[in-house]
């Protein structure tokens, strides 16, 4: 698979998550109902079809991860859970925001003043 569809693919997971999911969620559910109507023409009941069915299936939930994972945009979408949540809190406590911009901006201000007075 070449570099730009690997790219492609990519961005494709980060900005259509839900799509993919939701594919992800009709297949797994159209594998369940392909094993239950074979298990149902074993000669199981319907109730013991689906639940042989889903014990052979396997964790749905664990699957699904794995399957999250191999798009290979993890990093990026706990990067992005962990800005948003950055700036909930910031927003939530405005007197440590200002703090901590204000602490900020002197420093930066200090550091850039002294290497210029060193050159």
């Amino acid at each position: 698979m070449n570099a730009r569809r690997k790219l492609h693919l990519r961005f494709r997971a980060l900005f259509e998550k839900q799509k993919l999911d939701a594919e992800m969620e009709e297949e797994m559910r159209s594998h369940i109902e392909l094993r239950t109507q074979s298990n149902i023409e074993a000669g199981m009941n319907p109730e013991e079809a689906r639940f042989a069915a889903l014990r052979q299936f396997g964790w749905t939930e664990s699957i699904k991860e794995d399957c999250r994972e191999q798009r290979g945009v993890n990093r990026i979408e706990n990067l992005v859970q962990d800005v948003r949540y950055g700036a909930r809190m910031l927003r939530k406590n405005p007197g440590f925001t200002a703090v901590a911009v204000l602490t900020l901006a002197l420093g930066i201000g200090a550091n850039t003043a002294i290497d210029r007075a060193a050159l």
